[in-house]
Parts: C-alpha cells; structure tokens; sequence
C-alpha cells in the first residue's frame, strides 16, 4: 500500500486523503486553464488541528499529479514525516509557511504563473478594475522580482498579503490566498482575467474605466464596512470576512 507521511493510507487521517485528492483536482485544473505551467506553480493548503500544510511537490508534471505525491511540511517550511522517494516541497514552501504564519484565517494558498498577470507586473503597469469581477483589483499590490525560494520573496510576499488576498510578481506570476481551494483559485482566475482585459484595452488604445465597486449590491451588507470593499479594505471584523468575503457576482 501506498505509503504518505510515514505510515500507510490506510493509517491516515480521513482529512488528510480527502485535502491530497483535492488538492491534485486543483493542480490539474488549475493547469488546464494555462495558470499553472507544466513544471511551474503550487498550491497548499493548511491542515486542521495544528496537523500542518500539505503541498504540491517539485519538478513534477502539475497537470497529472497524484493524492500520494503531495508532501506535508510544518509551518517552519521543513517537511514532516517522509514522502514518496523523489517527492520534495515546492521550492516557495517558505513562502506557504510564511504566509500561513502571518495570515491565520487563511486556508489555502496557491501561486501561478497566468501569461497577462506576469505581464501586467513586469511591465510595472497598475491593475486597474475594469471588470465586474475585479473590481477590488485596484489595491493589489506588486512585488518587484526576488529570487524564486528565498527568505526575501517570502517576507515580501506574505507583507503584501497582510492586507490583500492576491499579490502581483514580477517576472514570477501571482500568490493569491483564500479560505477554501475554491476561493484561492478564483481569485486567481479572476487577477488574471482583470489582466488579460487590460491589456487588451491597452492594445486598443482605449482608456481603463474603473468599474465602481458597489455597483453589484451586496445582501445584507455589515453596516461597518461598504459593500464590494470586503476584499481590498484593511477593516478586521471577522479574519475570515475581512480577506476572504467574496462580493456577490452579477
């Protein structure tokens, strides 16, 4: 039998096989809509009870992993247990850790390589939201290009999450952070979508107009915090509402 972290699947906890085969439905789908590369991209998500974070592995094809290639590492970054031999972390488990440190209602996290994002950050050029559904894209922040795997990308990563769930990277894509495996990847899917439109509009010489943010209304919005703001705004309710409220699509 198939032996993960140590011990067999059969010995596993029940939460652990579920979030492995999640995550691999993830990576796959992830990787057919071009956000992952064959060899590039991860995603994480956090274990529940203090158990740690399991995580895509490196060098290996992400659009046909399976639940046992997944590898769990401690919120240090180290790997826990043992792993299939050749199975290693992905080279920013320290940026995952980190993240999961600094950020303790964040779930998931997950870091692809969209074409028009990676675009958009290299250029230097401000993501504007001129989409319905990135119309709280105006805060994200950028980070210039830092080594892939070091301390610095990390700490200049999880910074830039503190106040916002998506991050732009030079040259290296984007690190989007969210309550479930779901939420993490639409974000994802809709920076990279608020790129692709930008870009576009730029080509054609047509000039950005911002989408207001409130221009869905939301039901029964807090009466603290203005509807459509949940993502971008700084305001700590709730942890988990403050970064991970989705605004109600048209």
């Amino acid at each position: 039998m198939t032996v993960v972290d140590g011990s067999s699947a059969a010995d596993q906890p029940q939460e652990h096989l579920e979030m492995r085969r999640a995550l691999t439905r993830m990576s796959r789908e992830l990787y057919r809509q071009g956000l992952f590369t064959p060899s590039g991209g991860n995603l994480s998500v956090r274990l529940a009870g203090g158990a740690g974070i399991l995580i895509t592995p490196s060098g290996l094809f992400k659009g046909r992993l399976r639940a046992a290639d997944m590898v769990r590492i401690g919120l240090d970054g180290q790997v826990v247990g043992a792993a299939l031999p050749g199975r290693v972390p992905s080279i920013e488990a320290g940026v995952h850790a980190t993240v999961y440190r600094a950020r303790s209602d964040v779930a998931v996290v997950v870091h692809g390589h969209p074409p028009h994002a990676t675009a958009v950050a290299t250029k230097g050029l401000t993501l504007d939201g001129v989409t319905v559904e990135g119309r709280e894209f105006g805060g994200v922040p950028r980070v210039p290009f830092l080594p892939p795997g070091s301390a610095e990308l990390a700490e200049a990563v999880a910074g830039a999450l503190t106040a916002h769930d998506a991050v732009l990277l030079e040259g290296h894509g984007v690190f989007a952070a969210g309550a479930s495996l779901r939420a993490a990847a639409d974000l994802l899917m809709e920076v990279e979508h608020a790129c692709r439109v930008m870009l576009l509009m730029n080509n054609l010489g047509v000039r950005a107009q911002c989408v207001p943010r409130d221009c869905v209304p939301a039901p029964n919005p807090p009466a603290e915090v203005e509807p459509c703001r949940q993502i971008a705004s700084g305001t700590p309710p709730a942890a988990a509402a403050k970064h991970t409220q989705r605004p109600p699509q048209p």
